[in-house]
């Protein structure tokens, strides 16, 4: 028997999944989104091809590694990447530190930000607010 795929979501991975699995632009990317749902809910793999109607376990395995490794660990999913229809450009993971940005465009047009590494909360809005309002 083979090394067993697991696959651990966060709640938003979990939530874009299954706006994926319902609302996709084409069947196979709902049914993508599907495999890796029920991975997550701890299927077999030859149960999975059965609920979903492929007949290659391998091809399961592959989209559930797929999706493991094009999901950038910034939190970026690529999810969108997967399909190649009419030669669309994929967009490739970059594993680094995330980079928040928070802006704002002003009445005459200019942009204003602030970028962090960390989270943006509601302290750091009210900093930039802040900051924007006595300049």
């Amino acid at each position: 028997m083979g090394r067993i795929l697991k696959v651990i979501l966060t709640n938003e991975q979990r939530l874009e999944l299954e706006h994926g699995s319902k609302t996709g632009d084409s069947h196979s990317f709902r049914q993508r989104c599907r495999m890796i749902l029920l991975k997550s809910s701890e299927k077999l793999t030859k149960d999975i091809c059965q609920i979903v109607g492929i007949k290659s376990q391998n091809q399961v395995n592959i989209w559930i590694r797929r999706y493991q490794s094009d999901y950038d660990s910034t939190g970026i999913s690529i999810l969108y990447n997967w399909q190649f229809k009419d030669g669309k450009v994929g967009i490739t993971a970059n594993h680094g530190k995330q980079l928040n940005c928070f802006g704002l465009l002003s009445r005459k047009n200019e942009f204003i930000f602030k970028t962090t590494t960390k989270n943006i909360n509601t302290d750091f809005v009210i900093e930039f607010l802040e900051q924007v309002s006595f300049s």
